[in-house]
């Protein structure tokens, strides 16, 4: 017996899961992309829009990402006119990534379009099947946080 035979591909969550992941933000990233935002970028606004002011370890903790990740990104995003970044009055050790004006207006435009991929997505689940995904998608989370620290 193969050591496929221990956990197939097809019934890996791991796996499953990126695979969908990959497709909803290859679907966003084709729909934002003339916007002139990237899949990079737009995760970083998308935190900004609810929180903005976080100082790059908190956007790094938010998204996802290590700090030369999101340095990269952030550069970027400044070039761009979405951010700019302001050391903190009360620890100067610390830079708080502030949203321009631009990059606000970002949110209007962008979000309906994340909104109607998932609506998309979704579609195919009755309103109780998607309640029931939701709650499934957010235990498995909060089960699988113990793993995520550094």
């Amino acid at each position: 017996m193969g050591s496929n035979s221990i956990l197939p591909v097809e019934n890996s969550l791991a796996v499953l899961t990126r695979e969908i992941s990959r497709m909803l933000s290859r679907a966003l990233e084709k729909q934002i992309k003339d916007y002139g935002v990237t899949i990079t970028q737009y995760y970083y606004l998308r935190v900004l829009w609810d929180e903005d002011g976080l100082s790059q370890q908190e956007l790094s903790g938010r998204v996802g990402t290590k700090a030369p990740s999101t340095a990269i990104t952030l550069r970027g995003m400044e070039k761009a006119g979405y951010i700019r970044r302001i050391r903190n009055n009360r620890d100067g050790r610390i830079v708080n990534t502030m949203l321009t004006i631009d990059g606000k207006q970002l949110k209007s435009e962008l979000l309906p379009i994340a909104a109607r991929i998932n609506a998309e997505a979704l579609g195919i689940l009755s309103t109780k099947e998607s309640d029931m995904l939701w709650d499934i998608m957010n235990r498995l989370k909060r089960t699988m946080a113990k793993w995520d620290s550094d």
